[in-house]
C-alpha cells in the first residue's frame, strides 16, 4: 500500500513541480481549436467570395448587353431614303490588324442585335483630284473584306433582305466576302476624325453588285447604302452562305 501511495505521490509532485505542462497542453489544444476554426473561416469566406465574384461576372456580363444596346443604332424605325434603303450601324470596336483597320459595327432592331466586321486597308488615295476629275483606275482589288461575327451577322442580313422587299427565310451571311474598292472623297481617310466614302464593287459566281458605304468615324457610323435598287437581289445572293 505504501508504495502505491508513494507513487501517486510523486506523480502528483511531478505535474506539480511542471506546472508548464498543463499549461503547453492548454496552449497547444486552443491552437489547434484556434487553427480549425480560422480553416473554417476561410473556406466560408472563399465560397463567399466564389459565389459574389460569379453574381458579379453574371451582372457585369448583362449590364455590357444592355450597354452595348443603348449606344447602337436602333434601326426599328428605318425607312428609305429618297427610295434607296441606307442602314447605318454604330462602331463599337476598332483594331488594326496587319495593315488593315478592322470595325465592329452593330444596330438594334426590335430588341436583337445585328452586326458586321469591316476590314478597311490603311490607305486609299483619293480617286477625286483638286480639280474635281473622277479617276476609276484607283479601284483597289480586295481592298475591303465584310466578315461574318455570327447569329448577329445573319440577323443584319436578314434585315437587309426585309428593307429590300426580299425573301429572308434561312438567310445566313457567308463568313468572308472581299469586295475591289475606290474612294470617292477628295482626300485619304483618317480613321479618328475624317469622314470617307466608298464605291464596293462585289462578285460572285457570276454575279455582279455595286453598294456604296460610308464612314463617319467623328460619329463612330458605318452606312450602308445602296448603289442602285437593281442590285439588291445579287447583293443578297452574294453575300448570303
Amino acid at each position: 500500500m505504501t508504495r502505491i501511495i508513494c507513487t501517486q505521490n510523486k506523480a502528483d509532485r511531478a505535474v506539480q513541480a511542471s506546472p508548464s505542462a498543463k499549461a503547453r497542453t492548454l496552449v497547444f489544444s486552443n491552437l489547434f481549436g484556434l487553427s480549425m476554426q480560422c480553416k473554417e473561416m476561410k473556406q466560408v469566406k472563399l465560397i463567399k467570395c466564389i459565389l459574389l465574384l460569379a453574381m458579379g461576372i453574371a451582372v457585369l456580363g448583362c449590364s455590357n448587353s444592355e450597354f452595348e444596346k443603348h449606344r447602337v443604332v436602333d434601326l426599328t424605325e428605318l425607312v428609305p431614303h429618297e427610295g434607296r434603303i441606307e442602314i447605318p450601324l454604330s462602331i463599337v470596336e476598332e483594331t488594326q490588324r496587319g495593315g488593315y483597320h478592322v470595325f465592329v459595327a452593330k444596330g438594334i432592331y426590335r430588341g436583337d442585335m445585328l452586326g458586321m466586321m469591316v476590314k478597311l486597308k490603311g490607305d486609299y488615295s483619293p480617286s477625286f483630284d483638286i480639280d474635281g476629275i473622277y479617276n476609276e483606275d484607283l479601284f483597289i482589288k480586295n481592298g475591303t473584306e465584310l466578315i461574318s461575327i455570327g447569329v448577329e451577322s445573319d440577323r443584319l442580313l436578314q434585315f437587309m433582305a426585309r428593307k429590300y422587299g426580299l425573301s429572308d427565310s434561312g438567310l445566313k451571311m457567308r463568313k468572308r466576302q472581299a469586295l475591289a474598292c475606290i474612294n470617292l472623297s477628295r482626300k485619304k481617310p483618317d480613321y479618328k476624325s475624317g469622314e470617307i466614302r466608298f464605291k464596293m464593287l462585289l462578285e460572285r459566281e457570276y454575279k455582279f453588285a455595286e453598294l456604296l458605304m460610308n464612314f463617319d468615324f467623328s460619329k463612330r457610323i458605318i452606312s450602308i447604302n445602296e448603289k442602285d435598287t437593281i442590285y439588291r437581289q445579287p447583293l443578297i445572293d452574294i453575300l448570303r452562305e
